[in-house]
């Protein structure tokens, strides 16, 4: 991981790095099953699991792919982006779920996307096709998570600010531009966050998270949605890492530990059951000590030290990537990668590793094409996203989408799902390989 972390974001803990380099935001409760006749890598045996996941009925059966990249000049400012030299200032981060945003490394944030309760932060609820200015940030932000409804910052003073829905500062109203979470108790170090909740990690181990909760996924103990921070009961140790997935949540023990909370329909705990559970409980059967987590939608990973990846849960669409379309309750490797993980992240039924050599490979579903292999054939085994190249910083997932930072920070490319603007090239249109993210940095 060092290669990514170090030219990403120098000079910050891993705590604050981690949960925006390798988790995902999540745009949707349900899978998405629009297009599942969708064709399916037969060079796995056909042991599919059956699928219940809610259909996405928002998802039109006409889809338009292109897979040229839009030109910049017809494109480039289509809602007041600001394109144009950068003055040196490279993307250190991106977080994926409703609105698309990345962290700059003046410290400024910039999102995109859908609107719908402010959740682009630009004081107004207007999607937007390209990436705009997030105002009124109280400082310089070192991390950023996003969910269905909303994004929340870490700053450089520990403070943490949202905007859109569930933003914790006790009202339970939408927020368009940022707004202080309250009642964090300390400062933070980390966030995380599921499709609408959040949780922070605080600077003595500790985490707080709010928001929905009707699964357990704050992991207090109880079922009762919060609209400020409560403190997760029953941790086996200080946490360094955090990942939220749609109904649950993960952590990382300082102690290399991993537990898990929340629900587990599809054995997304990790933990050999499917028992939902409203404090944490450790995943079983991890094979290495891990060194960061990402969870998504019904599926989670871990990454180890050596770059070996496992993931465990849902896998109707292969997004466990060991080869089958068998949901997994515990840990199994995904099979097949061509080197050394740095990163993972989950997305909405897909996953994706940025390598050692700084290529990227995903495997999962792929419908609206966020494999980015060309195609929109669903993968039970990782396949190379071959328009990158080997210059890939880091690696993002969303619902149905993902992004790659390239080149230091210099750039972005997104591919997959374009409904909302999320991919951010001044286009809705659906794109199975990269296009370049515009007006940005």
């Amino acid at each position: 991981m060092k290669r990514t972390l170090s030219r990403l974001l120098p000079g910050l803990g891993i705590a604050a790095l981690l949960p925006g380099l390798l988790r995902c935001g999540s745009e949707r409760a349900g899978a998405d099953d629009a297009g599942r006749d969708a064709p399916i890598d037969v060079s796995a045996p056909d042991t599919r699991a059956p699928d219940t996941s809610v259909p996405d009925t928002n998802v039109p059966d006409t889809r338009v792919f292109d897979a040229s990249v839009p030109d910049a000049s017809e494109a480039g400012r289509v809602d007041g982006g600001d394109a144009g030299d950068a003055g040196g200032v490279t993307i250190k981060q991106m977080a994926l779920g409703g609105p698309s945003c990345a962290l700059l490394s003046n410290g400024a944030v910039k999102c995109w996307g859908r609107n719908t309760y402010g959740e682009l932060g630009d004081g107004t609820t207007i999607n937007r096709l390209t990436p705009g200015l997030v105002i009124g940030l109280a400082g310089p932000a070192v991390a950023l998570t996003a969910g269905q409804d909303g994004a929340c910052a870490l700053l450089s003073d520990g403070g943490v600010q949202c905007w859109g829905l569930h933003v914790g500062d006790g009202t339970g109203m939408s927020r368009s531009t940022p707004v202080s979470v309250i009642n964090l108790g300390g400062a933070a170090v980390a966030l995380g966050g599921g499709i609408f909740h959040t949780c922070a990690v605080l600077s003595d181990g500790t985490v707080k998270c709010w928001g929905d909760n009707r699964n357990g996924q704050l992991g207090d103990g109880t079922t009762i949605n919060r609209l400020s921070p409560v403190s997760v009961v029953g941790l086996g140790g200080p946490v360094k890492d955090i990942a939220g997935g749609s109904y649950s949540t993960c952590a990382l023990l300082s102690g290399g530990a991993l537990e898990c909370w929340g629900a587990n329909t599809y054995g997304e705990l990790g933990d050999g059951t499917t028992t939902s559970r409203p404090a944490p409980a450790a995943v079983a059967g991890l094979g290495a000590t891990p060194a960061a987590v990402s969870a998504t939608h019904f599926h989670a990973c871990s990454l180890s030290s050596s770059g070996a990846v496992q993931c465990w849960g849902h896998n109707a669409n292969g997004q466990i990537g060991d080869g089958t379309l068998t949901r997994r309750l515990s840990p199994v490797s995904v099979v097949n990668l061509a080197g050394a993980a740095l990163s993972v992240a989950a997305g909405g039924d897909h996953t994706c590793a940025l390598l050692s050599g700084g290529a990227v490979q995903c495997w999962g579903y792929n419908y609206h094409g966020q494999i980015g292999d060309g195609t929109n054939t669903t993968r039970t085994r990782p396949v190379s996203v071959p328009a990158l190249g080997g210059n890939v910083d880091g690696i993002f997932t969303g619902n149905f989408f993902t992004c790659a930072v390239l080149g230091g920070g210099a750039s972005a490319k997104c591919w997959g799902r374009n409904d909302n603007g999320q991919l951010g090239d001044g286009t809705l249109t659906f794109r199975n390989v990269p296009v370049s993210v515009l007006s940005l940095p």
